[in-house]
């Protein structure tokens, strides 16, 4: 696997129940290139050092009406709830991790081809302590 790309993680569940496929877990390149000023957006500049972020995004037409507010409302807490456990399992592997929203949305959704009910919430660098 390439360091420079946007991927997207196929869970083992997702792969067997949406592909027909007993495979295991696997990420899929979405886009080649750099992203990490995209994912920094205005300011905080150390996030474009970190090893990893992870991009949140709620696929909002499992949840209902896309363009409903009650909708939006539960895809974000969905990803809270994605994001507070992924900030967990840091605490506990001695990583550093921090939940932002800020960054270039409009480049972002374009390199993860995200479809309109696919709604762009947060991003989670994770790196080591300094």
């Amino acid at each position: 696997m390439s360091n420079r790309g946007v991927y997207r993680y196929f869970s083992f569940f997702e792969i067997r129940f949406t592909f027909g496929n007993n495979g295991i877990d696997h990420f899929h390149l979405v886009s080649e290139g750099d992203y990490r000023a995209a994912v920094a957006g205005d300011g905080q500049g150390f996030v474009k050092s970190a090893p990893l972020s992870i991009i949140l995004v709620s696929e909002l037409s499992r949840l209902g009406d896309a363009k409903n507010s009650q909708t939006q409302l539960m895809g974000a807490v969905d990803v809270g709830i994605v994001s507070q456990n992924i900030a967990l399992f840091c605490a506990g592997a001695g990583l550093a991790t921090v939940p932002r929203a800020s960054m270039n949305r409009d480049l972002l959704k374009s390199a993860l081809k995200l479809k309109d009910s696919q709604l762009l919430l947060i991003n989670q660098p994770v790196g080591y302590f300094k």
